[in-house]
């Protein structure tokens, strides 16, 4: 039979929760410690989904034409305070600010209710913490989150980002300390070792630092020969209340710190230095992990039958387009103008452009 609510649990903790049809205001959470509504709890365990529905407590016929009545669900997250009554009428992303169900730490937390559609009836909701990870790299990368000493007993924990995925941080590490690396190999992901030949990054994400609309910076890890890995990351606070900065409400972003696209027929070759060097196919794009974009570099580039290589000076830390002029000459010394786009923008790392002159 169609059941028209599913409730997907991305907390990483088990939850309870318990739907309630009544009018606005009706209920609090004082009145579920009553004995006649703690029945029908609904357990979800983490990343899991429970589909359900609304009981109504009598026909429609009955229920007064004035009275609003509104689907309402109260979550129990393990280990925090009850949260509810929320409303799950209305698509939309929601939040609740809770705390932590105890009386040495008074750790708060915001809890993100994200209501949608599937098909036509059905409504999910997502219950997640307000701090979330986006790969948009691609390769693979591993996440560490440490709980510091005031947190708890030192627990680390680390889990895999596959490309294009997106992570919802665990509510028990959500003050945790946040570090990445880089996935060397599919070998490596698949094999569930995940602490050799690791070099995770030599600093942590720092969500909390990000007092403003966004912020990016350069994080530095090393590969199995321990060579320089960058990855740059842009966070992003999301618009909630700002009564509170500290409280998580952020979304970051993994991007690559260098991408060079080929707009030409042909394929191109390119030198920065003597690691960051390779061949592009037409039409197609890669990705540099190891150079630096917070310092100025050199760019080489050269095609097929071409004597002499065309350079490029890479300005740092500027941001919004630059165009610079690139001349190859072929072995029959004749002149080919290549045109340079190298875009630079905030959330996004630096892009270059190599097309056909218009």
């Amino acid at each position: 039979p169609f059941i028209p609510f599913a409730l997907q649990n991305l907390t990483g903790t088990p939850l309870l929760f318990k739907p309630i049809y009544a009018p606005l205001g009706d209920m609090s959470c004082s009145d579920v410690h009553q004995l006649e509504i703690i029945k029908n709890w609904h357990s979800v365990p983490p990343n899991e989904t429970k589909t359900f529905d609304f009981i109504q407590k009598s026909k429609l016929r009955h229920i007064h034409s004035h009275q609003l009545n509104l689907h309402q669900i109260f979550v129990q997250i393990h280990g925090w305070r009850l949260i509810g009554p929320l409303s799950v009428d209305k698509v939309g992303v929601f939040f609740r600010t809770t705390n932590l169900d105890s009386l040495d730490l008074a750790t708060k937390c915001r809890i993100i209710f994200d209501i949608s559609l599937i098909g036509s009836a059905q409504k999910l909701i997502k219950v997640k913490s307000s701090l979330w990870l986006t790969n948009k790299l691609d390769r693979s990368i591993f996440l560490k989150t440490t709980l510091r000493s005031d947190f708890g007993d030192g627990l680390s924990a680390i889990s895999i980002i596959k490309p294009n995925d997106e992570l919802s941080l665990p509510l028990k590490f959500i003050d945790a300390s946040i570090y990445i690396a880089h996935c060397s190999s599919e070998n490596q992901e698949l094999s569930g070792n995940y602490t050799d030949d690791i070099g995770f990054s030599n600093k942590e994400i720092l969500w909390k630092l990000c007092c403003t609309d966004s912020m990016q910076e350069l994080l530095v890890c090393y590969d199995k020969n321990k060579s320089l890995l960058y990855t740059l990351i842009s966070i992003n606070r999301e618009i909630f209340h700002c009564k509170e900065p500290g409280l998580p409400g952020h979304k970051i972003a993994l991007l690559p710190p260098l991408k060079i696209n080929n707009m030409l027929c042909c394929d191109l070759m390119f030198k920065i230095h003597d690691s960051a060097t390779g061949r592009i196919g037409a039409s197609e794009s890669i990705n540099i992990y190891n150079v630096n974009i917070y310092e100025p570099f050199n760019l080489s580039i050269t095609l097929d039958n071409f004597q002499l290589s065309g350079h490029v000076k890479v300005p740092s830390r500027h941001i919004g387009i630059v165009e610079p002029k690139l001349k190859l000459i072929d072995i029959k010394k004749r002149e080919l103008h290549l045109r340079i786009s190298i875009q630079s923008f905030q959330g996004k790392g630096m892009e270059v452009y190599i097309s056909a002159p218009v």
